[in-house]
């Protein structure tokens, strides 16, 4: 067979499955799914986490109005997220904590690309560290 065509996420395993995964080309990319968080703190509070983490974190969105500024604590795997008029430490839209929630996309690779904000390198990694899952978010069918 010279040629097979898989629609997967991103994290497939299976180039590496193949004698000789140089010859694996992508020829598309689509979003299959989309989040938009509406009540960022019971949304953040939600979910599980990977590693502690205490930041403030400034959410704009250009949209709805539905951004602002939170304090999240993350310990032993669960969340604290409280609104707070205090400095933030990281900056990112809406749109970035979508895709953070997801637990695909790392906080780094946005910051590399200027849509997340942070001065702090070590604060970059644990925002990494602390979001990531070991289930890659994927949507089973089209919409």
């Amino acid at each position: 067979m010279s040629t097979v065509d898989v629609a997967t996420h991103h994290a497939e395993p299976l180039p590496y499955l193949l004698t000789n995964p140089r010859v694996v080309r992508q020829t598309g990319s689509e979003d299959g799914l989309w989040l938009r968080i509406r009540d960022i703190a019971a949304v953040l509070e939600a979910r599980t986490y990977e590693a502690d983490l205490s930041a403030v974190l400034d959410v704009s969105d250009g949209v709805l109005g539905g951004g602002g500024r939170f304090s999240l604590e993350i310990s032993d795997g669960r969340a604290r997220c409280t609104p707070t008029d205090a400095e933030p430490d990281v900056e990112l839209s809406l749109s970035v904590l979508g895709s953070l929630y997801l637990g695909v996309h790392r906080a780094s690779s946005f910051a590399t690309a200027h849509r997340l904000r942070c001065n702090d390198s070590g604060l970059l990694r644990r925002l990494d560290a602390a979001f990531v899952s070991t289930v890659p978010a994927e949507l089973g069918y089209g919409f």
